[in-house]
């Protein structure tokens, strides 16, 4: 039920995303799918769905939250290590 769940949020973000690439939508929609995302692959749970699912979505936008992945786990490692 939970990967329905994800996996449904994960399209919203995408359609978001491409809309805002072919100008559809303003800077406020980049800056929206960003927080989201940070706010949401706070969550283990569904870093595990995206990388499950991550294959159904726009090449880009895969490579888009992938990297934002990426920067969120290297912040949580820095605070661990570092107390910050």
């Amino acid at each position: 039920m939970m990967n329905s769940f994800w996996t449904a949020s994960f399209f919203r973000l995408e359609d978001i995303y491409i809309k805002h690439n072919y100008g559809l939508m303003g800077p406020h929609a980049i800056r929206s799918v960003k927080g989201t995302i940070q706010s949401i692959f706070r969550s283990p749970a569904a870093i595990t769905a995206w990388n499950d699912h991550k294959d159904r979505f726009n090449e880009e936008f895969a490579e888009f939250v992938d990297a934002m992945i990426a920067e969120l786990l290297e912040h949580r490692l820095h605070r661990e290590q570092y107390g910050d």
